[in-house]
């Protein structure tokens, strides 16, 4: 048992450390945005937009749900209840 509780905090641990060289890494290369070739600058932005806004757009979107979901729409409530079976079964 404190075999896998090692292991699974290790794995923690190690993911943790490559999701901040992974930022470390997108942040140096946002310095050179303006000096980067056409087809590389596009690819850039593209990593730009999912890294910086598409989070902010989850959490607007989740917030307009759950306001939906309060108001009783069946639609919000819906896709809550089936956002958190997806949830539960990715984990799984």
């Amino acid at each position: 048992m404190l075999g896998a509780l090692k292991a699974c905090q290790t794995m923690n641990t190690m993911r943790i450390r490559r999701a901040q060289h992974l930022v470390q890494h997108f942040a140096a290369i946002l310095r050179y945005l303006r000096r980067a070739p056409g087809e590389f600058r596009k690819i850039l932005i593209a990593e730009a937009f999912l890294h910086v806004f598409n989070p902010w757009i989850l959490l607007l979107a989740t917030a307009i749900l759950l306001y939906q979901a309060i108001k009783s729409s069946i639609t919000a409530v819906t896709l809550f209840a089936l956002g958190a079976v997806l949830l539960v079964y990715r984990r799984i």
